[in-house]
């Protein structure tokens, strides 16, 4: 991951339980050299997020079930050590995001189904202790995304493929209950991040979802009051079915060109171009471009490709 504020780049090195910083804009090492660019975390670390106002890099290290902080600019240990800078959290933690607004970390532990929150200012649990602070959520939860302002947390669920809120601040469901408060998606859903229209719409405050087992990207609005799937590799056109009870207004959602690749609007899910990047294949991972309104769809397997 990169980061414009410490203009440094993050590299989690899974096998040697290390990260390196490289400079984002030259591609060199931070500090000279490979050896005094790479830091020691924990076992096998998988995921990063920057606490950006606070300056701490936390590193989600799946082998051993922590967490490790680090200085974000000069990648030493935020408590002097490593082992004082690093906090157990579940089984197998898969992803990492922060909300800068409540100033909580999230952990997504895909080994035991829950998610483990954190102080993002100490790396303290959030409710003094490992089990107050560890909430349930679907099976397998591979990916964290959160809107800041409405303090909502998505957690993408891998091996149910559902996507389930959760309560940013409290960890309680966002709907009452666990049941209520978990959709699904396609197979095996990945990551999911948050994107805000509100400047535009009122109504597009939305989480999308990229399914890997299926080829497919759900968007689910915070509320729930629409949900919507759409195939990544085949042309045609679909419309989302509202929710009439619940007010929920219909997405048109035009699907990606197979062959060609097609060029995304964020709002709408339209394809409003085609671009000259290969197809999607397995669309794993996602990101936007709020000041362009278009929605990254990145792809991995036999065929590589970004969907925009």
């Amino acid at each position: 991951m990169a980061s414009k504020d410490t203009g440094i780049v993050y590299v989690a090195n899974r096998d040697e339980g290390t990260v390196t910083y490289l400079n984002a804009a030259t591609g060199e090492y931070a500090f000279g050299t490979l050896m005094d660019s790479t830091f020691v975390v924990g076992v096998e670390p998988v995921a990063l997020v920057l606490a950006r106002e606070l300056g701490i890099l936390f590193v989600a290290n799946r082998g051993d079930g922590t967490v490790t902080l680090l200085d974000a600019v000069d990648g030493s240990y935020v408590y002097d050590t490593l082992s004082a800078s690093t906090v157990g959290v579940g089984v197998e933690p898969r992803a990492v995001a922060v909300n800068p607004e409540d100033e909580v970390v999230y952990v997504a532990n895909y080994g035991e189904d829950t998610v483990t929150y954190l102080k993002a200012r100490t790396g303290e649990y959030l409710y003094g202790t490992l089990a107050a602070s560890t909430f349930a959520v679907g099976g397998g939860p591979a990916g964290v995304a959160v809107d800041p302002a409405a303090g909502v947390v998505a957690v993408s669920n891998e091996l149910d493929g559902t996507v389930t809120l959760l309560d940013g601040v409290t960890g309680a469901p966002a709907r009452g209950s666990l049941a209520a408060s978990t959709v699904a998606t396609g197979s095996m859903p990945g990551p999911a991040v948050f994107f805000d229209l509100t400047a535009t719409n009122a109504s597009d405050r939305n989480f999308y979802v990229a399914n890997a087992g299926d080829g497919t990207v759900t968007i689910i609005d915070r509320y729930f009051l629409s949900v919507a799937s759409f195939p990544s590799g085949t042309p045609g056109t679909v419309s989302a079915t509202a929710v009439p009870e619940q007010g929920a207004f219909a997405y048109p959602l035009r699907m990606v060109d197979r062959d060609a690749g097609s060029l995304w609007g964020c709002r709408t899910a339209g394809r409003i171009g085609i671009s000259a990047f290969s197809p999607v294949h397995r669309p794993a991972f996602l990101a936007v471009n709020p000041a362009a309104n278009l929605l990254y769809v990145a792809g991995v397997g036999s065929r590589w490709g970004v969907a925009y």
